[in-house]
């Protein structure tokens, strides 16, 4: 489906082009040259050094509805009259992050848990035309516990599970680094402060750890438990 609309987008510049030179008289065998590809595109944004960038949650200071924040990319093409502009933003793990790509601002990256993630941007026009590659490291609260196999387990009703968790932060954590635990669907699993998790009833929730001085914004990988009678 997407290399179907990338054609129309394609064919639509072609068109909006071709019509521009017939209208303008050109002649048919001039009408290739109006079209003018990107050669280049390049990723910037503040905090990015030597194609990398650092993000360490730690606050709500880019806080978005949901608890997830938000870091604006931004990019420049050669040249700059390339006939269609636009760009294509890709994240190649979407667990970490999303790129947006539809609404405004475009390049805007929304972070979603710990780990590291490639943002590139490439042409719409032509997508052999790739920028430079910028790593994203998230730093925040990895939480890990037995039996957990890519960040979901499955317990029976009146289970308890023992979740731990530590931060990779290059950065000192918030207040005196305590977090909040928080259950997305109490009724089915519960968790207490110290991340101990009770199967309650069939049904799932998703567990995620904050931090208590800024407890809007989750800064750990999400486990889903799932309660099975």
């Amino acid at each position: 489906m997407r290399t179907i609309n990338r054609f129309f987008t394609m064919s639509a510049a072609v068109a909006v082009v071709l019509a521009a030179a017939v209208l303008s008289g050109c002649p048919n065998h001039d009408i290739n040259t109006e079209l003018i590809p990107i050669e280049t595109i390049t990723i910037t944004g503040a905090g990015i050094t030597g194609d990398t960038h650092t993000i360490n949650l730690i606050d709500d200071t880019a806080s978005v509805p949901g608890g997830t924040q938000r870091v604006q990319f931004s990019h420049t093409i050669y040249p700059t009259n390339a006939s269609l502009p636009a760009v294509e933003w890709i994240s190649t793990d979407t667990s970490v992050a999303l790129v947006n790509n539809f609404l405004n601002p475009v390049g805007m990256l929304t972070v979603l848990s710990p780990g590291t993630v490639t943002i590139t941007a490439r042409s719409r026009m032509n997508p052999e035309v790739v920028s430079n590659a910028i790593t994203v490291t998230v730093n925040g609260i990895i939480v890990t516990g037995p039996g957990v196999t890519g960040n979901a387990i499955t317990l029976s009703p009146g289970d308890t599970l023992q979740l731990l968790q530590v931060h990779n932060l290059s950065v000192p954590p918030p207040g005196d680094g305590s977090v909040v635990w928080r259950s997305s669907n109490i009724p089915f699993v519960t968790v207490n402060s110290s991340g101990l998790v009770t199967a309650v009833s069939s049904g799932a929730a998703q567990i995620t750890v904050r931090w208590a001085a800024s407890p809007t914004v989750v800064v750990s990988n999400t486990i889903l438990v799932m309660v099975d009678e």
